[in-house]
């Protein structure tokens, strides 16, 4: 999720994918391939006038992560 007040800023970066990509009717802006959301205006939730991005993860310990590999 990226603050409301960066969306003109970062609408020509997203990729927004082919129509056949998306399973319905909506396309799902990506950046560098991760979905990206916007939040609601810093005026209905007063937090994002000082949080730029939230980012969501998902749980536990990725299984596929290539650069463990340089580590080992």
């Amino acid at each position: 999720m990226i603050a409301d007040r960066y969306k003109q800023l970062m609408l020509p970066y997203l990729e927004h994918g082919a129509p056949w990509q998306s399973q319905g009717h909506e396309k799902i802006p990506k950046l560098y391939g991760l979905p990206v959301g916007f939040s609601e205006p810093a005026t209905v939730v007063p937090r994002w006038d000082i949080i730029n991005f939230d980012l969501e993860k998902e749980p536990g310990v990725p299984t596929q992560y290539r650069y463990l590999k340089i580590f080992e």
